[in-house]
């Protein structure tokens, strides 16, 4: 059988560009295809959440963070 591709989603949880509705759509075709998943939500608002010019997060962050894009 085929697999999918792991995947990752991150949003900050007032984010204005976050789009729930899209987000579950995706996470549904990910898990079909099938692949593994992580939804990741941060406090705060803005976009991306990782923008220098933001106070950090205290969220925990995933360990591959930054490696895997």
């Amino acid at each position: 059988m085929a697999r999918g591709v792991p995947a990752q989603i991150h949003y900050a949880l007032d984010d204005a560009l976050r789009n729930q509705r899209g987000s579950f759509a995706v996470a549904e075709q990910v898990r079909a295809a099938p692949a593994a998943l992580g939804l990741f939500d941060y406090d705060g608002s803005g976009h991306p959440f990782t923008d220098p010019r933001r106070p950090r997060s205290t969220a925990p962050r995933p360990p591959i963070y930054f490696g895997s894009a």
